[in-house]
């Protein structure tokens, strides 16, 4: 059976996903930002070529909006220039910062240069306007009123961009701490195997790249814990939505490519092509230890062998364990962006009292209306405090992730999405199913993908009379089926009562508990347990048990 195993072809497919790299956007507020100054580039020459004309044809005289034409050209020059030159300048700061070695917490606050580059030119552009405040005094007031709104809004959303990409990292390493860690080592014995298949060492580090043409900055500043160069962020995409975990990229990014290291892997390293042994295993790593802890993924039993099917089973495994985990940092992720929504509106409701005070609106019916405002959002708030913790609860307890499969109300379902409100489950008919958040925490949930073991359990009754001779080659021919199927089963068992409360003596309940080997998905599982059920009715009756 081995011998003719299809690497390409196998029922474990079915459960099986591509892996999907999510796009990574750019927010709205980039595209505006850049946008205006795109135009601020063309309205800088031009209002420059009018102050050229009027510098040729000495043009002094006249006033609009009551401020002298020319008082009103220099001040729109220096405005657009000193927008456009602080933005570059900080655009520059920002790259070589990304090109050297940089603390990667420290690109949390690069993040934001667009926004630093609004205060600073607001502030510039105060210190100005102060400096002219009589050439322009009948427009001075809401010139410091326009200019202050500008700079309080960008310090609070500064902030807040920053307090959320804090709590983002924060949030999501706190509900995936676990399975990042798992992810990371299967990541590490990944690319392990894709060297040994290339015959390239496991420590070999990829040439540095050479400048392109577009890099103003190339420096090589080589330290032990300098990122490669291929690994920099550009300013192109520094202000899109990604996540900002340490996580190496994917060693693989499909089906195929899963299938094809697995066979790839085996093929070299194996001796009969057959099975691989812990020797021939061992070839694949460097280190004696490393081998050592990869091999436990592969074979957990006594046998010390792994077949075809085992090796090609996990590799796909380790694969979907990524699938999986991409899948829960969107879910986190978008999460924290809703969380981030609901700060960013409270935000600007206080900036809208802000504005108004700025712009001269009496503090009399600013308070009013702060109090009116205050007690109807209490009023919407206090409806939704108690869903929102449920929500909140059920994404940091981390129950289960998307593809798992799990057992509500002991029906089994298998998780398709997950959102803030609500949590999408699919039947084994197909159906969706969506429950609250707030009723599923309510809930009994099972969750069967974590289970620690993966386990068979077939429960029969056995004849009250049976022989203590016959019970014992009953339980050895147990054992030699499990060595039979040795590469899916453990060679440990359990045959015990059913329960302490089964206590009749007209028949012996039992339950029979077979631990299986590597991954296992629900179709796998069936066809061993249609070969385990046939295989201990004829024990049985051959014994004359039943």
């Amino acid at each position: 059976m081995e011998q003719n195993f299809n690497w390409f072809d196998n029922d474990i497919d079915a459960e099986l996903e591509e892996f999907e790299q999510k796009d990574d956007k750019q927010t709205i507020f980039s595209y505006i930002f850049d946008f205006v100054f795109t135009q601020v580039n063309y309205l800088l020459l031009f209002f420059i070529g009018i102050r050229i004309i009027f510098f040729v044809f000495r043009i002094s005289k006249g006033k609009l909006f009551n401020i002298n034409i020319v008082v009103l050209l220099n001040s729109i020059i220096f405005s657009l220039g000193s927008f456009v030159a602080i933005v570059s300048l900080v655009k520059i700061l920002v790259y070589v910062c990304l090109n050297i070695d940089i603390d990667s917490k420290l690109e949390i606050f690069l993040s934001s240069y667009r926004i630093f580059s609004l205060i600073i030119w607001s502030l510039v552009n105060l210190s100005w306007y102060k400096a002219i405040k009589e050439d322009v005094i009948g427009s001075y007031y809401l010139l410091r009123a326009l200019l202050t709104a500008i700079l309080v809004t960008s310090v609070a959303y500064n902030i807040s961009s920053i307090l959320l990409i804090l709590f983002d990292k924060y949030f999501v390493l706190q509900t995936l701490k676990s399975k990042i860690n798992d992810v990371e080592r299967t990541e590490k014995i990944l690319s392990v195997m894709k060297n040994f298949r290339y015959d390239s060492s496991s420590t070999s580090t990829a040439g540095t790249p050479s400048c392109p043409c577009q890099d103003v900055f190339c420096f090589d500043f080589s330290t032990s814990s300098a990122r490669e160069i291929s690994d920099r962020r550009s300013l192109e995409d520094i202000d899109k939505n990604k996540s900002y975990l340490d996580i190496p990229q994917p060693q693989l990014h499909s089906i195929s490519d899963a299938k094809t290291l697995a066979k790839d892997i085996f093929t070299k390293a194996s001796t009969n092509g057959l099975t691989l042994s812990v020797d021939e295993f061992s070839k694949i790593f460097t280190n004696p230890q490393s081998s050592l802890n990869a091999f436990t993924y592969f074979d957990n039993g006594i046998d010390k062998y792994i077949t075809m099917k085992t090796f090609h089973d996990t590799i796909l495994a380790f694969y979907m364990e990524r699938v999986n985990l991409e899948k829960n940092i969107c879910r986190a992720e978008e999460f924290v962006s809703i969380i981030g929504t609901f700060f960013n509106i409270i935000i600007f409701c206080f900036l809208c009292l802000v504005y108004l005070i700025l712009f001269g609106a009496p503090l009399k019916e600013l308070l009013a209306l702060a109090l009116s405002s205050a007690l109807a959002l209490n009023f919407i708030a206090s409806g939704m405090a108690t869903d929102l913790y449920y929500n909140f609860m059920m994404l940091l307890s981390h129950q289960f992730d998307i593809g798992d499969e799990v057992i509500v109300d002991n029906i089994e379902y298998k998780v398709y999405g997950f959102g803030l409100t609500s949590t999408s489950l699919l039947c084994e008919n197909g159906g969706k199913v969506k429950f609250l958040n707030s009723d599923l925490w309510k809930k009994t949930l099972i969750n069967m993908t974590r289970a620690p073991e993966k386990i068979l359990v077939f429960k029969f009754n056995l004849n009250p009379n049976i022989s203590h001779s016959n019970f014992s080659m009953l339980k050895q021919e147990i054992h030699n089926f499990l060595q039979q199927k040795r590469f899916d089963f453990m060679d440990t068992f359990s045959l015990q009562s059913v329960s302490e409360t089964h206590t009749g003596i007209e028949s012996l309940e039992c339950s029979l508990i077979l631990k299986c080997k590597a991954f296992k998905n629900k179709t796998k599982k069936f066809n061993l347990r249609v070969e385990a059920t046939n295989y201990l009715r004829k024990v049985i009756e051959k014994y004359g048990c039943n």
